[in-house]
């Protein structure tokens, strides 16, 4: 494989990578192999179709995406290795030239560590807190118990009028000025009135309306509302009720518990749930002084950022909030209009945590290099075994397709820069809690 650094500059590096024919070939096999794995194809058994068969139903432009997607795989992380550069965030990779039996070609862009000077990170100390002195009371134990009988709780459709407690549906509809709102809208929204999921004076106006009538009413949106736009405004609402079900919770005893767990009597589901709050606060309180020992260390680290890192780093961030809103149903369209932000005036809000972003990697990352800190193969293939399990539980179906993706040397490669770093945030803590 050839291997050619062809600009090298300001924190940032073009590599230009040229796969000979014969490894090509190699890869091909092996995408052929993986379509034939996870596919199905009439008349043969799984993973033994003919290469012609395959190539007939597939199609060839997905064959070929399929083996620029192995090659890459396989030849970036040896072409970084070979070029002895190595980059703080993910490349930008694109394709020059590919065809079948011919050398393939692409160009690998990276931008790469900046100067880092850490100062005497090993000098910090910061006082570990006592486990013992965790503390779990009987309410917090009691909110978990009501948790539980409302999972448990049994629902029986009615006919007569709303009152606190019942379970409604509802369909709903907010205006502005006689505007319709996109964030104040919902089908079949689920409500158990008293609980006050939505805004104050919501609830109160679904009481004693009974199952397909319709009313309309205002609401008073409070001044310390997330929605700067609706805060102290006062909002129209449409509402149609669909449904209503009286809520019979389950009583609080053994036969409850046992619903939890057969080995368990309410005694034992007390026990084990204060267990679980115990666990869940020194587990959070192990992540709090982390984060105080690595604010500590970047605080006291110098590193100069290049703005176009901070940017990449924004556009990041602009990704990761978009994602969530996709999966709730929204977009970052509609969140803009929600907080009354334009996407300018949202970057200028996150610089600084971008920059932290960045700053933190980047004193991590050399942290790593101080400590000449490796990772064994075998504690990346126990890793990977345990996402795999993980992701098995939610995703059966696409574990051979998980299997090909956590095998590749690019996945490989991340799974061990997470190892990595978090060897070097043990080694910072342990640094940190030795008092002298």
């Amino acid at each position: 494989m050839q291997v050619e650094i062809t600009e090298q500059k300001n924190n940032k590096a073009k590599i230009a990578v040229t796969v000979p024919a014969t490894e090509v070939e190699k890869y091909f096999d092996q995408a052929i192999k993986q379509i034939n794995s996870r596919e199905k194809f009439e008349g043969f058994r799984p993973g033994h179709a003919p290469r012609k068969v395959i190539e007939s139903k597939i199609g060839t432009d997905k064959i070929h995406a399929e083996v620029i997607k192995v090659t890459l795989d396989n030849t970036y992380p040896k072409a970084l290795e070979q070029a002895k550069i190595t980059p703080i965030d993910r490349p930008k990779i694109q394709v020059i030239k590919f065809a079948p039996k011919n050398p393939f070609s692409y160009t690998i862009e990276v931008n790469t560590f900046p100067e880092v000077s850490l100062g005497n990170y090993k000098a910090i100390k910061i006082k570990k807190p006592e486990k013992s002195n965790i503390e779990v009371s009987k309410e917090e134990i009691e909110n978990v118990l009501q948790r539980i009988q409302k999972q448990l709780a049994t629902y029986t459709e009615k006919k007569t009028a709303v009152k606190k407690g019942d379970r409604v549906e509802i369909d709903f509809q907010g205006f502005l000025k006689n505007v319709p709102l996109e964030d104040a809208a919902s089908k079949n929204h689920p409500l158990v009135i008293g609980e006050n999921m939505l805004v104050k004076g919501f609830e109160d106006n679904l009481i004693k309306m009974k199952p397909k009538e319709e009313k309309e009413f205002e609401v008073t949106f409070p001044k310390d509302h997330p929605a700067k736009h609706l805060r102290g405004q006062k909002v129209k609402f449409k509402v149609k009720l669909n449904k209503v079900f009286a809520v019979k919770l389950p009583e609080l005893d053994d036969e409850l518990a046992k619903k939890v767990n057969p080995q368990f009597d309410l005694k034992k589901l007390k026990e084990d749930i204060q267990k679980s709050i115990t666990k869940q606060k020194r587990d959070e309180q192990e992540i709090a002084f982390k984060s105080k020992v690595i604010d500590a260390v970047v605080s006291q680290a110098k590193v100069e950022i290049a703005p176009g890192l901070i940017e990449e780093e924004l556009q990041n961030m602009i990704k990761e909030v978009s994602s969530k809103l996709i999966q709730q149903g929204s977009n970052f369209d509609q969140y803009l209009k929600r907080i009354n932000k334009t996407k300018d005036e949202l970057k200028k809000e996150w610089h600084k945590e971008a920059e932290k972003r960045i700053k933190t990697g980047l004193v991590i990352a050399q942290i790593t290099k101080e400590e000449k800190i490796t990772v064994p193969e075998k504690e990346i293939n126990t890793e990977i075994q345990k996402q795999l399990l993980q992701f098995a539980q939610f995703q059966p179906k696409e574990i051979k397709k998980l299997k090909e993706q956590f095998n590749s040397d690019r996945q490989k490669k991340q799974i061990e820069l997470t190892l990595r770093n978090r060897k070097a945030i043990d080694k910072l803590v342990e640094y940190a809690s030795k008092l002298g």
